[in-house]
């Protein structure tokens, strides 16, 4: 028999309220736990291999992210928020827990293992500005959108996700009680709810996209704009600011202090570290991790799984799967991350 079966799973963990449970025992599950509980969230605990002790006074280790599955039969209403910093383990995690739960692969996990495919075969070859070569001045916006694999964030509707602005502080103009349904999209009225029977309130507790076990948390102290997108498994810390047109996707840390100008894209399983500022316009691809205080220029892209150092100034693009730091930021050498 394991250490995770003989852990307790009693009914008395899991108490009314909104429950989380917390996939990650480190320094990162400690902030995103604080934020949880500010915003309302009863965290009913944590998981995770290697952490035997929680990182919060009170609270416990339930097991192994093999005992999700069970734990959340025994609480069918707990979300679940990972709470890993290191963006490829994160990814990972997240897919062992939906296959764990029964999920098929889905069109944006497709997009990611073609993002990752590309960021492989850039790595290859030496980058232009490893030539010395930079980019041309009148090339097209990287916010328009070029292919299916990379959308502008405002060249479909994209949706809302309910929940998304649960505790959050939003736009003047929305108040607490204004409704909005998980199938909102963004630039329309927030008060018109494409399916009445399905109307949250903002600025509450609202239900997930069908299906989904992923919780959204966002600290109070956030502001994120009530015509932004913010997906499953997100959470946007405390100062973090998120402004209108933009869509975050899954997964994706918005850490303590961070700003994200209108009209960005955040791909899924990126990490924008305490700090960091993006001017409108700018896209981030999955997995792209942006250091202490990184500032990016208007319309620049990120590639996936590219890492900028912190403090960089991002005045051209980068490409996929490299690191890059320094004012200006340049390419120095090829990244691992996410290449797996």
């Amino acid at each position: 028999m394991s250490n995770a079966d003989n852990r307790s799973f009693g009914n008395q963990v899991f108490r009314r309220g909104p429950q989380l449970l917390i996939v990650g025992a480190g320094g990162h599950a400690k902030v995103i736990a604080d934020a949880a509980l500010a915003a309302g969230f009863k965290v009913v605990g944590f998981v995770d291999d290697a952490q035997q002790s929680a990182p919060l006074p009170g609270m416990r280790v339930l097991g192994t992210v093999a005992d999700v599955p069970q734990l959340l039969q025994r609480a069918p209403g707990t979300q679940i928020v990972i709470a890993i910093g290191d963006n490829a383990a994160r990814r990972r995690v997240a897919q062992e827990i939906i296959g764990q739960l029964g999920g098929q692969p889905s069109a944006l996990r497709a997009r990611e293992a073609s993002e990752a495919r590309e960021a492989r075969i850039q790595a290859r070859a030496p980058h232009p500005q490893l030539r010395n070569l930079t980019s041309d001045p009148q090339g097209s916006c990287p916010n328009e959108p070029t292919s299916p694999e990379a959308p502008g964030p405002l060249s479909s509707p994209a949706t809302l996700h309910a929940g998304s602005l649960a505790g959050a502080c939003v736009h003047p103009c929305v108040g607490p009680s204004t409704s909005a349904s998980a199938g909102t999209r963004v630039g329309t009225s927030v008060g018109s709810p494409d399916s009445p029977s399905a109307a949250t309130s903002v600025g509450s507790f609202s239900r997930l996209p069908t299906g989904s076990r992923f919780a959204i948390v966002i600290h109070p102290a956030a502001t994120v704009s009530p015509y932004a997108s913010i997906g499953p498994g997100t959470v946007v810390l405390a100062g973090a600011v998120v402004n209108p047109g933009t869509h975050v996707g899954e997964h994706v840390i918005l850490n303590t202090a961070c700003s994200v100008d209108h009209d960005c894209s955040i791909g899924p399983y990126a990490h924008l570290s305490p700090g960091v500022h993006l001017a409108g316009g700018v896209v981030v691809e999955a997995g792209a991790h942006l250091g202490v205080g990184v500032s990016v220029i208007p319309r620049r892209r990120i590639g996936a799984w590219s890492v900028v150092g912190a403090g960089a100034a991002v005045v051209d693009d980068i490409p996929p799967g490299v690191v890059a730091y320094g004012v200006p930021a340049r390419v120095v050498r090829n990244s691992q991350d996410g290449s797996e």
